[in-house]
């Protein structure tokens, strides 16, 4: 599994605290926004604080903080700014120490599974610059009326450069992004199966851990198809 027991690699990401908005307790760092976000979906009292630790000076303040570390709670006393202090010994209860815990291990696992997701999904790409392509191309593609010969001038000049007709560089494309597409749904769609198991089984390493190879079981054979 992933190693989320220290903070993010600063002056790149931001910091993505997950916090109990009732009490605003610091519960655990997310080494992802979209991590964080998917704990949220099934923990109704979840929230995120995300910080700006790209800034330098924001990076400085927090860069020995170890969230993860159970013997060390924090509440925010400001979202915007950061500001947070030590959790009084009366609000460091066992069900806060237990919860923690538990929102750890998912976190470390449900960011796993993330790591596994985009790996496979980057196995469908076979141009490095096909994600910022793909928006444009499927534009000029949608323009294209290929039952009335009908082609955008930029098809036409692509079907050029290749040296084939239009209408063949028309579907070769088209297949390209078709299949491009139904691989991330699909990918997309294990990834929210297998997530929302790990936010709901007990939180138990060897349970978590089935569940997980359960998932990568599932993806390598979505990526076969």
């Amino acid at each position: 599994m992933a190693d989320i027991n220290k903070n993010r690699n600063y002056l790149k990401d931001s910091l993505n605290l997950i916090m109990d908005t009732e009490t605003r307790t610091v519960l655990a760092s997310a080494p992802s926004l979209s991590t964080a976000n998917t704990l949220m979906m099934f923990y109704p009292n979840l929230g995120v604080m995300r910080l700006p630790t790209q800034l330098h000076s924001t990076a400085r303040r927090f860069i020995d903080y170890d969230f993860n570390d159970l013997s060390q709670t924090y509440v925010a006393l400001e979202a915007l700014t950061g500001r947070l202090q030590k959790a009084n010994d009366s609000l460091v209860t066992e069900d806060l120490i237990k919860l923690r815990s538990e929102i750890i291990l998912r976190t470390n696992f449900i960011y796993t599974l993330e790591c596994v997701c985009l790996n496979e999904i980057g196995q469908v790409i076979d141009y490095a610059g096909m994600p910022l392509l793909m928006p444009w191309l499927i534009d000029q593609l949608n323009r294209c009326q290929p039952e009335s010969g009908v082609y955008t001038n930029s098809i036409q000049e692509l079907a050029s450069y290749r040296d084939i007709p239009v209408d063949n560089c028309y579907q070769e494309f088209r297949m390209k992004i078709d299949s491009i597409g139904i691989m991330m749904s699909k990918n997309y769609v294990i990834f929210l199966k297998y997530a929302e198991k790990m936010s709901r089984e007990e939180a138990d390493n060897d349970k978590l851990l089935k569940i997980f190879k359960a998932a990568e079981d599932e993806l390598r054979f979505n990526s076969l198809i």
